[in-house]
């Protein structure tokens, strides 16, 4: 039977006591004065028993000490300290539960490395670029897209968002800085490139964190526009053939009636059928020749409220109040065209609101138009740019695409993304032209 460490200091007390008494009794019989016979009983007894009793705490003294340190090395993340299991008394006991709250964490920590470990690996090698900030602004993780496109391939740990963000395009920038999420097209290398920009803020031990996400989407966009593309060739063959063919039939029969002499007078009725069918041909290729050939914008300076009141008489809207009183320099027809597409737009999708609004950022303007239609889900604000894609079925697919050309035209850039609430928002950025605020 194994004593508890209760056991044996009360063992050894008691047979101190004992000893003590034995003394005492002894020096008193051998005649000495009581007083005296208990002060040689304690003298001689005591040192016995903390001589005693330091040999039997020597031993849970250093298991206590062992587990100090062990839990210093928990503290340090150290788990591979062990303690000796030699008796299975409360101290054995409570080595073998250190033991196993060590084996437990340690595997958990290996667990937890070793999925961190995958997960980097799954970071680095995402087409998508990631930066993650920290809650003092600051760039704490960066995957290898994100130091391509932000420092060339350097790392970004340790920068401010600010300096992180500074040399990346304009667009881009703007996006990041705004906090809008949505499509950005900008241009690279003489070539276009769009990007997919979401951000989500987090919190995590009452920090709050900022995960950006840039997604190169001009692949996927390249491929929608050759399906596209597909699909206009097939959309224009069947209109001029639609077209044509009554054109060719009712050619046939003025020909008959002019060799006959036109005994019914029917001559003048052909040619006009003749006349509506071009006109409407005309119309429809027309719609797709503009998106080709747009003209050079002929900026001029231009109030900007005076401007949106004009295009309220044409399409109604609501201007937002805090619209200010600002002249701008930009191609008011295109503009015009631009707004009212957009507004048109957000009617046909369903909205009973549109707000158009102005926002002014340094020289640079923007134009917003949001509406509370039925919105676009990601796939399609990346398709609804594209040349002739419609999700109309009376739709050519020029409008966005042709307020894009024009945005692009005035070295700005056209980006969407969802309304809050439901609906839709499109930005017309404008750099540079504000001239008097």
């Amino acid at each position: 039977m194994t004593l508890s460490i209760h056991g044996r200091v009360a063992l050894v007390a008691g047979a101190g006591l004992i000893l003590g008494a034995t003394i005492t009794g002894i020096a008193t019989v051998a005649g000495l004065a009581p007083w005296l016979a208990v002060l040689i009983g304690a003298g001689i007894g005591t040192p016995l028993v903390v001589i005693i009793t330091a040999r039997v705490m020597a031993r849970p003294l250093k298991v206590l000490r062992a587990l100090e340190d062990g839990v210093d090395g928990f503290n340090a993340g150290d788990f591979s300290l062990r303690l000796a299991v030699e008796n299975t008394d409360e101290l054995g006991r409570l080595a073998a539960v250190y033991n196993n709250i060590g084996e437990v964490l340690g595997q958990e920590r290996t667990d937890l490395r070793q999925r961190e470990l995958m997960l980097a690996s799954v970071l680095e090698a995402s087409p998508t670029a990631v930066l993650l900030i920290n809650p003092v602004d600051r760039v704490l993780v960066a995957n290898r897209s994100a130091r391509r496109l932000f420092g060339e391939g350097r790392s970004l740990d340790g920068r401010t968002l600010t300096e992180t963000i500074d040399t990346c395009p304009t667009p881009l920038r703007d996006a990041i800085e705004c906090g809008r999420e949505g499509l950005v097209t900008i241009g690279v290398g003489g070539a276009e490139e769009s990007y997919q920009f979401t951000r989500q803020s987090f919190e995590l031990n009452t920090r709050h964190y900022l995960l950006l996400q840039i997604r190169n989407v001009t692949p996927q966009l390249r491929r929608q526009e050759v399906a596209v593309w597909k699909k206009v060739v097939r959309v224009v063959g069947h209109e001029i053939n639609n077209a044509l063919t009554p054109i060719r039939s009712l050619v046939g029969t003025g020909r008959r009636l002019v060799e006959s002499g036109d005994p019914t007078g029917h001559l003048p009725e052909v040619l006009e059928a003749i006349d509506d069918s071009a006109t409407h041909l005309h119309h429809f290729v027309d719609g797709y020749r503009t998106v080709a050939r747009l003209p050079a914008p002929q900026p001029e300076a231009v109030d900007i409220r005076r401007f949106l009141e004009h295009l309220q008489e044409l399409e109604p809207f609501d201007l937002a109040p805090e619209t200010p009183a600002i002249t701008a320099t930009f191609d008011p027809a295109q503009m015009q065209q631009v707004v009212l597409n957009l507004v048109r737009n957000a009617r046909e999708a369903g909205s009973a609101e549109t707000v158009i609004g102005f926002r002014i950022r340094g020289d640079d303007l923007e134009l917003q138009v949001a509406d509370r239609g039925s919105g676009m889900d990601e796939e399609a604000m990346l398709q609804a740019v594209l040349p002739f894609w419609s999700t109309k079925e009376s739709g050519s697919g020029v409008g966005l695409a042709l307020c894009r050309e024009i945005a692009e035209a005035h070295h700005g850039s056209l980006q969407m993304a969802p309304r809050d609430g439901g609906g839709l928002v499109v930005t017309i950025l404008l750099p540079g032209v504000l001239v008097e605020s």
